[in-house]
């Protein structure tokens, strides 16, 4: 029992198994997700500093009320 138990807890080094390749495989599509979300978000000023007044002026109110909405 005692041998079976130390067997348990013993690491087996560079031995991959299925969960740990799950993890890592998550890792890696979280990452490009993420990746994806910064570039949106550094377009987006670029964007808005193309658009000219009568462009951006009617998005104002839209863009307050969802940093509003944000912060409850």
């Amino acid at each position: 029992m005692k041998a079976k138990f130390k067997d348990f807890l013993s690491i087996k080094p560079f031995v991959f198994q299925r969960i740990f390749l799950l993890w890592a495989l998550l890792g890696v599509i979280s990452g490009i997700i993420a990746g994806i979300y910064w570039l949106v978000l550094d377009f987006i000023p670029i964007l808005f500093a193309s658009l000219t007044s009568h462009f951006f002026a009617p998005r104002m109110p839209f863009i307050g009320s969802q940093l509003k909405r944000a912060e409850n």
